[in-house]
């Protein structure tokens, strides 16, 4: 019997050891970079670099709900169903629609409006962003804290959650 218990602590010490906190694939090293691939890869129409920027189901059922106040009244898998895949995947075809065939740049033009800290996750609401376009000589420019609506950070790199209106 004494053996057993042994045992018995001796895996479940290493199950704890073992278990290694859930990271992001792929993102940006920094706000800066994750603005700019963004809006590059929605003017290029490039739907794989937009999606390697953006959090995927995954990572949001397994890297972020958990560390949110959303936890206590919903399962992950139905909060990402219910507020956020339907809305962002319809808003951000109406931006790549935006930007689509234009040479464009964008910078950051201050901070964002709200900063929250939800244990090894960083929330960050309305990046206040200056995009510029040419197409065919003319000029399109928007200055908008909604376009890039909230930007998730994990252990130093940053995906869009959402996007919201343009």
């Amino acid at each position: 019997m004494r053996l057993t218990k042994q045992f018995g602590i001796c895996l479940i010490l290493t199950l704890v050891a073992c278990k290694k906190e859930y990271t992001f694939e792929m993102g940006a090293t920094n706000l800066e970079a994750l603005v700019s691939g963004i809006t590059d890869a929605m003017a290029a129409n490039d739907h794989e670099k937009i999606r390697s920027l953006m959090i995927r189901k995954h990572e949001y059922v397994n890297a972020i709900h958990a560390h949110t106040p959303e936890a206590k009244e919903m399962g992950g898998e139905d909060y990402w169903q219910t507020f956020i895949i339907r809305k962002r995947d319809a808003l951000t075809g109406a931006n790549i629609d935006l930007l689509k065939g234009k040479k464009c740049k964008s910078t950051l033009t201050g901070s964002e409006s709200k900063r929250e800290k939800h244990g090894s996750v960083v929330f960050y609401r309305e990046l206040p962003v200056r995009i510029e376009c040419t197409n065919k000589g003319k000029l399109y420019v928007t200055e908008n804290k909604g376009l890039f609506g909230v930007v998730v950070e994990k252990n130093g790199i940053f995906k869009l959650l959402n996007i919201f209106s343009n």
